[in-house]
């Protein structure tokens, strides 16, 4: 798919003439994304190339986008997640291409991500996104635990590309680094991402980093009060997975922003890890999966440091030591 044929594919799709040429937006990895203004309104197109968007060299599904699709369905009217969440959602789906690998989506507006609206953000306001983030996450998880209709949405694929780009990756990286027992805890990391493919318990949305959650204008909180607004995009490696890998992945990236000096990541993390509890089932975030989000986290801090996907202020001195440490107290605590 090309911009210039973006136009033409809504107007088909959707019956919404164009009014403008397509505008490409930044931050996606995986996928190409624009925004296509149309008499209607503008809408935003995600196209999946078959690797990933940033990094050619590494090879991806462009089937993706049908669990995108799919799970953004859950939340449309009747159906299983229409009612979770207040003050937190998805973007409505408008239409899914399957042979373009095209998905068409409500257009949020130009809101900042995560990383963004926390360099501005109270110590409160943090927190309070957080608590939302947390029972946002905590029903999402356990509404979907053990519902046999959410059993087929088995993203092998996207499963099977990240034990071999992230989990079995540990090993060498730490062997690189220089980590005595590189091995075993690679063996760890390896063991948790054949786990992982393996059929789960729960839906989990699987990209769960501040550049999937853009902050919206403040609205009526659980108390009456003023609370931050949230919008969760990016579900295309959703997964019937296990909830570590949603809680680990978000606690790896918010320890990974403090370490950038956004010292109100600590308190959403504290806000979030709170209400998750209080709200997904104890037997569903059991010892066993709290060990997940443990590793998990490691083995993405790692990646962000040392493997496929490091973010540039840790590729030297001290915040990549800072981040091999942190990875390394993970992976030897599980």
């Amino acid at each position: 798919m090309k911009a210039a044929q973006l136009g033409a594919h809504v107007q088909a799709r959707l019956g919404w003439a164009p009014s403008g040429p397509a505008l490409p937006l930044e931050g996606g990895l995986l996928n190409v994304v624009w925004r296509q203004p149309t008499r209607a309104g503008p809408v935003i197109a995600k196209w999946a190339p078959p690797h990933v968007a940033s990094a050619p060299e590494v090879p991806l599904d462009p089937a993706r986008l049908a669990f995108e699709a799919w799970g953004l369905s859950l939340f449309g009217p009747g159906r299983q997640l229409a009612s979770l969440g207040a003050g937190l959602r998805p973007p409505r789906l408008l239409d899914y291409d399957a042979s373009a690998h095209v998905v068409l989506l409500e257009d949020l507006g130009d809101l900042p991500d995560l990383g963004r609206w926390l360099v501005h953000a109270t110590d409160s306001a943090a927190a309070q996104l957080g608590e939302r983030l947390g029972r946002f996450l905590g029903q999402l998880h356990g509404t979907t635990w053990r519902d046999p209709a959410l059993g087929e949405l088995d993203n092998a694929a996207i499963q099977r590309t990240r034990l071999a780009v992230q989990y079995e990756a540990v090993a060498a990286l730490l062997d690189e680094a220089g980590v005595p027992d590189a091995e075993a805890l690679g063996a760890r990391a390896r063991e948790l991402g054949q786990r992982l493919c393996q059929p789960g318990h729960c839906l989990v949305q699987g990209d769960l980093w501040p550049a999937s959650l853009l902050i919206a204008e403040p609205g009526p909180g659980p108390d009456g009060a003023p609370a931050p607004q949230a919008h969760l995009i990016d579900w295309e490696l959703c997964h019937f997975g296990r909830p570590g890998q949603d809680v680990g992945h978000l606690r790896a990236h918010l320890w990974l922003l403090e370490g950038e000096g956004v010292a109100v990541a600590a308190p959403l993390e504290a806000g979030f890890s709170a209400a998750y509890a209080e709200r997904v089932p104890a037997e569903l975030w059991d010892a066993d999966a709290r060990r997940d989000a443990q590793l998990h986290e490691g083995c993405e801090v790692l990646a962000r440091s040392l493997g496929a996907f490091a973010r540039d202020p840790y590729r030297e001195g001290p915040r990549r030591e800072a981040a091999l440490a942190r990875a390394l107290e993970l992976l030897r605590r599980a």
